[in-house]
């Protein structure tokens, strides 16, 4: 037990941390009266030793005792031990206050509602904290100006803070001198050089988010988490993509209003940066689950951008297959179509990485599934839609050419899985397989377009117009140069398009007929 005491005051901060945790074990497994003798035994240390280490070990103690013994046993000794904390945290000292705040913030989390009578007076403490000059990242003596970059002090208060945040709840909406002194607090940090204490800042309002949303400038917030997005420090930029997770699946529509196409673009961007970046897929796709069914238009436009800015090997891939003619007069077109704008030019020189572009593939797999699911006819057909006077431009199925372009731009690319994926977006013209959690079965296939009307013809379906872009779309899938998988799922999108009924004339299915006759001797090729 000596031992343990006297490694509390040591110069090293290993032995320190270590003896604190042996310290509140040790207490754990005793009785009250020891406890009660070591709280104590620390105040007396803190009162009389004047050395940094001393004091900043007594600090430690404090905070690990009461979190292995708990608020129950401990509670008694909770004002003692909160107080001696904010003292201590005022020191000028860099590894006294530093320290302070650390056990304080551990006090907090473990105390939790106990805390609650302290609240205020810890605000005040904090703000204190704040306009001290000694506390400051650059700010103290000269002596200590080293120490204080290596011991900040400001990160640390932004996590007492964020447990205030939680503690006090719902409840901070009934406070308007808490709320609003917290509210200052949480925007000064955030305003901060130091990518530290904007982190931790940015996840203060995240928890205030949560309690008084109605209280924050949203668009204001908007605004400064995207600018964060192309910060070069990244913790500061996964905070801002979890925060603006966290606006999405708040209301996701606002946010529509607010960032638009340009924000998602933004954050399409960011995995073109760094695919290794988390949190961004997640964004992408709360988002469009929330707002696809009010206009998958929209989300299929952003998509065709993304697709529509080429890599540097699909652009040796485009070249190679132009000498060797590999496209034929469907593909050229279809090609062609895919690689302009709606103005008539040709695409932009912007650059995609491969895996954002099957991400977006992913996204428009998503938006036929939705949409499918969703039981909405007038996306579907187009005769129902103008029926009932709908405008037919923002619906799924006025952009069923867009989607079998992407799919032929998909077929044709370097990477096998973006091909695996154009040919799931093809398939998706046609019919969906879901997963439905309540339906008795588990594997449900839901027809799309398959069993629409043709707007113009009656009688007529909608996909025998889009007969030769779907086949030409299928035909690259069948080269020699295909792996096993890409070709069986060619094959599966062909027998699902011959079965599907849209074409019952076998003599206008003779290409895509023979494309499915060289697949089978291939096959039987490789049996023998």
């Amino acid at each position: 037990m000596f031992f343990v005491q006297d490694a509390l005051v040591d110069g090293d901060p290993v032995l320190r941390l270590a003896s604190c945790e042996s310290l509140g074990r040790l207490v754990s497994l005793t009785s009250t009266s020891f406890l009660t003798s070591q709280i104590q035994l620390l105040v007396d240390q803190v009162v009389n030793n004047r050395d940094p280490n001393g004091r900043a070990g007594c600090a430690l103690a404090f905070g690990a005792i009461y979190a292995h013994i708990g608020g129950l046993a401990a509670g008694s000794l909770l004002k003692t031990i909160v107080n001696v904390l904010m003292s201590l945290s005022n020191d000028p000292h860099p590894i006294v206050h530093y320290w302070a705040l650390h056990a304080l913030s551990r006090v907090i989390n473990s105390a939790s509602l106990a805390y609650a009578p302290f609240v205020s007076g810890t605000l005040g403490m904090l703000l204190k904290v704040y306009l001290l000059e000694s506390h400051e990242p650059e700010g103290g003596s000269l002596s200590n100006a080293n120490l204080s970059g290596d011991y900040p002090a400001y990160p640390v208060v932004c996590q007492i803070i964020d447990a205030v945040i939680t503690i006090l709840g719902p409840d901070i909406q009934e406070s308007p001198r808490t709320r609003i002194l917290v509210l200052n607090l949480v925007h000064e940090f955030s305003v901060e050089a130091h990518e530290a204490i904007c982190v931790e800042a940015l996840k203060c309002i995240q928890h205030f988010l949560m309690f008084a949303p109605e209280h924050v400038s949203i668009p204001e917030l908007v605004g400064r988490f995207r600018a964060h997005l192309s910060s070069h420090r990244r913790p500061l930029k996964l905070a801002s993509i979890n925060a603006l997770y966290q606006l999405v699946q708040r209301d996701a529509l606002a946010m529509s209003k607010l960032g638009g196409d340009r924000l998602v673009e933004d954050l399409f961007g960011m995995l073109d940066d760094d695919s290794s970046v988390e949190g961004v897929k997640s964004v992408i796709s709360s988002w469009l689950q929330q707002t696809v069914l009010h206009n998958p238009s929209a989300w299929i436009d952003l998509c065709q951008r993304i697709m529509a800015r080429t890599t540097a090997s699909q652009r040796v891939a485009d070249a190679a297959a132009t000498r060797g003619n590999l496209r034929d007069d469907e593909g050229d077109s279809l090609n062609i179509g895919a690689g302009q704008d709606k103005t008539g030019t040709r695409g932009s020189h912007l650059i995609s990485r491969w895996r954002t572009q099957l991400f977006a593939l992913h996204c428009l797999h998503d938006i036929c599934t939705i949409v499918s699911q969703s039981g909405r006819k007038e996306h579907i057909d187009m005769v129902f839609a103008k029926s009932l006077g709908i405008t037919t431009s923002d619906l799924l199925v006025s952009r069923v050419p867009d989607l079998i372009k992407m799919a032929f731009t998909a077929s044709t690319a370097y990477v096998s899985e973006i091909r695996l994926e154009g040919l799931v977006v093809l398939r998706d013209v046609i019919e969906v397989i879901s997963t439905y959690l309540l339906h008795p079965s588990p594997l449900t296939i839901l027809q799309i377009f398959a069993t629409a009307p043709d707007p113009d013809y009656t009688d007529a379906l909608l996909l025998e117009q889009h007969q030769a872009p779907i086949t030409a779309a299928l035909t690259p899938a069948f080269s020699s140069d295909s792996t096993p998988e890409i070709l069986s799922a060619a094959v599966k999108t062909s027998a699902i398009f011959i079965g599907c009924g849209v074409v019952k004339d076998t003599n206008r299915m003779g290409r895509i007929l023979k494309l499915l006759t060289v697949a089978l001797d291939q096959s039987k090729g490789l049996c023998v």
